[in-house]
């Protein structure tokens, strides 16, 4: 199975990986900072589309995957065509669930306790801080289409009412598969 965490930076991906990585015993992959140009977006793009492939054989915890978080941060056209390949690709995936990681808006633009993560710099931040309008409604937009396809498994999460999101999440997964 594969279960992939996005959202906004401050929504929670990280602390909920971790969360998920200890109750199931599956390992958690981060793709690194952002890519440095388009040649890194598409090599990462491969390299998470081939574990995709082997959904039904493989467990892995994706937080965050390049295809959206890269498109949606970077909001560059040429990115269009790598994630139109990766949204057909997760709509006939097998065993994927993609976990929108989606607090308050209020939440998602306080970084006063921003936890940063050892793959950001000072100008990954504040990139997210001046840029985090956007950035907020395109991940809104782009789980709204998601949503709408009844071929992507999304369960939409938010740690700011943990308990109850956090059940939603476990059942759904139990649903796939039997949690160890």
């Amino acid at each position: 199975m594969i279960i992939i965490l996005e959202g906004p930076d401050n929504a929670g991906k990280s602390t909920l990986a971790k969360k998920l990585s200890a109750d199931l015993g599956i390992d958690v992959v981060h793709p690194g900072g952002p890519p440095k140009n388009i040649i890194e977006v598409i090599a990462r793009c491969e390299e998470q589309s081939a574990v995709f492939s082997l959904s039904t054989e493989v467990d892995v915890i994706f937080d965050r995957v390049t295809c959206i978080s890269d498109l949606i941060y970077r909001g560059r056209p040429e990115y269009d065509r790598i994630f139109e390949t990766f949204h057909r690709q997760l709509k006939t995936a097998k065993n994927v669930i993609v976990v929108y990681c989606r607090p308050s808006d209020e939440r998602l633009k306080n970084f006063d306790d921003h936890v940063q993560q050892a793959h950001e710099d000072a100008a990954v931040v504040q990139y997210a801080k001046d840029n985090v309008n956007r950035i907020i409604d395109e991940y809104d937009n782009l789980f709204a289409m998601f949503a709408e396809n009844k071929h992507i498994n999304v369960v939409k999460y938010d740690f700011e009412r943990n308990s109850d999101n956090y059940e939603v999440i476990l059942e759904k997964l139990s649903q796939r598969k039997d949690i160890k």
